[in-house]
């Protein structure tokens, strides 16, 4: 019994699946634990020496009312809301 050629839709198929196998029988993806001082136990901060979600909120490095088509109070309030978390 002869079979058709495969085509480009099976073979990527194929290799997907088959490296997706290989990728999830290694442990998949694992998530990077923070540090932890060996003595106490206790997490460290972060590299820059700052606890997680203590950073200081920097100014915007620009005046947001010269931004044409966008209001001024849209790019102060994002700034606050997005980039500060």
């Amino acid at each position: 019994m002869r079979r058709d050629p495969m085509n480009r839709r099976e073979v990527l198929g194929r290799i997907v699946t088959g490296v997706t196998g290989l990728f999830m029988a290694r442990g998949g993806l694992s998530m990077p634990q923070r540090p932890t001082d060996p003595v106490s136990g206790t997490t460290l901060s972060t590299p820059t020496g700052v606890p997680p979600g203590q950073h200081a909120v920097k100014p915007l490095p620009f005046a947001p009312k010269t931004l044409r088509g966008l209001s001024e109070r849209l790019v102060v309030s994002y700034g606050a809301a997005a980039l500060a978390a």
